[in-house]
């Protein structure tokens, strides 16, 4: 067997063919056909070279033999680097664009099930960076960020990034300075193939990306999914690994941050770990970073304050070498509508990413200032009882008023929220009262609790 390359397309893609030297009465191709797939994707992009065809450069591939022939192996140029002797002061600090998970010169990793949010998750913190906004982790300023999907198409990558920059309340314009993103649909990214003979890199398309992220800038690439951008075994350790370290280079190269999205194994409910993603583990072993996201069950979700519709999100670290981070991000999906609607039909609706900040009882410190806000709001709801429900589901639910005092959203951190009114009572800073409504029915209300002093009105009259 012998391998021939193609002539080079005008978008830059190379065809490999393999071509049996001698071949079966059946024709060509008949000893490939249990490899069909394999030699249709290779017939789609191009026709096929004869043998002898010269071989174009920017392929590197496995050394194939004739039977009976050894592999030539490559020459290796390698000298030993001696220690310089620089101090740790005069050393370059490592440049995270947006925390650890985007780190210049390296390739990180969000590894997850299916639909977790990996998509939605990317395309936000895409946007923010590229208008230096923070959504988890703080950001230097405005970022060239591009973005490549495998799977969606780029309509739907367009809705998607609008709903986001609506629901942000993001600059739009800032965004459109900063943000590249393209669909594999249309022009996917094939690093690397494995044929009959062997694995295939195409290092020429590795140093074309290189060249296009120098030329505009770019110093963040996020890729979703991995497995858009190979065609080799994903079981195949040594495969994976070429594969996983080829993105690296480019990291490396082109001097910008490599984040790769990559599947999970079917987990049935078990903890997410870096040993969980799918196929080879070698891809872990060349990230220095990576992430998982997992759904947060229902009872730790109340825990930590969470009681709005939707599935809330953990984000854990899995595996860190280059930060000491252990910090734990929470996000929650929503629903937005773009406007893009009429009369004869509704707006499409996307998934947007909501960030969250968890609540805890503990980290709550109750101030002179919120001392005196609670006592002045008190009075002045005094002979306005029916506004200060105690039960979280009424309409008037005290919370609503009180939230801002105690600095929770009543909307996003409800169960939170009503933790603090709780540990307000235990205060005694509030007490609950009987207020009787205009139906002869009645419900608890808060009252200022009688650390409030002057301010401690009682309350368990009859509505006006």
């Amino acid at each position: 067997m012998v391998l021939r390359q193609g002539r080079q397309r005008k978008e830059n893609w190379s065809i490999l063919v393999v071509l049996k030297n001698t071949c079966p009465r059946t024709g060509y191709f008949s000893h490939l056909f249990e490899r069909r797939r394999h030699l249709l994707l290779l017939l789609e992009r191009g026709p096929l070279l004869t043998a002898e065809e010269n071989v174009s450069e920017g392929v590197e591939a496995e050394n194939v033999a004739k039977p009976g022939q050894k592999k030539k192996s490559a020459s290796l140029n390698l000298t030993p680097m001696p220690y310089d002797g620089a101090s740790g002061a005069s050393l370059p600090r490592r440049e995270f664009l947006c925390g650890p998970a985007f780190q210049s010169k390296h390739m990180t990793l969000t590894v997850a099930p299916a639909g977790v949010g990996k998509t939605s998750l990317m395309i936000a913190e895409a946007v923010h960076m590229a208008c230096g906004e923070k959504l988890f982790s703080p950001i230097a300023g405005p970022t060239k960020v591009w973005l490549f999907n495998g799977e969606e198409s780029r309509d739907e990558l367009e809705r998607r990034v609008a709903g986001t920059i609506q629901a942000h309340g993001l600059n739009a314009a800032l965004v459109a300075q900063n943000l590249y993103f393209n669909s594999g649909r249309v022009e996917p990214i094939v690093l690397a193939e494995t044929g009959s003979d062997g694995m295939v890199i195409y290092e020429n398309r590795a140093s074309h990306l290189v060249s296009v992220i120098k030329e505009r800038g770019i110093k963040v690439l996020i890729v979703d999914p991995f497995v858009s951008t190979h065609a080799v075994q994903e079981n195949n350790n040594a495969a994976i690994d070429k594969v996983g370290k080829l993105w690296a280079s480019i990291a490396e190269r082109a001097d910008c941050a490599v984040h790769l999205v990559h599947h999970t194994r079917k987990m049935g409910g078990n903890e997410i770990t870096a040993e969980s993603v799918r196929g080879a583990s070698s891809l872990v072993a060349a990230a220095r970073y990576v992430r998982a996201l997992s759904k947060v069950p229902l009872k730790e979700a109340e825990k930590i304050g969470w009681d709005s519709p939707g599935e809330l999100v953990r984000i854990d670290v899995a595996k860190e070498n280059n930060s000491s981070t252990t910090t734990k991000h929470y996000f929650a999906l929503r629903s937005h509508e773009i406007g893009n609607g009429d009369a004869s039909a509704p707006s499409d609706k996307v998934g947007v990413v909501a960030a969250f900040e968890p609540v805890s009882r503990c980290s709550f410190e109750i101030t002179a200032d919120i001392k005196h806000q609670l006592a002045t709001l008190l009075r002045d709801y005094a002979h306005r009882p029916a506004l200060l429900r105690e039960d979280r589901r009424a309409k008037h639910w005290a919370g609503h008023i009180l939230g801002p005092v105690l600095g929770l959203d009543p909307n996003r951190h409800a169960r939170g929220l009503q933790d603090r009114l709780a540990l307000l009572v235990e205060a005694r800073l509030l007490a609950t009262d009987k207020w009787t409504g205009p139906n002869g029915r009645d419900a608890n209300v808060f009252i200022a609790g009688e650390v409030l002093g002057t301010f401690a009105v009682g309350v368990s009259a009859k509505a006006a």
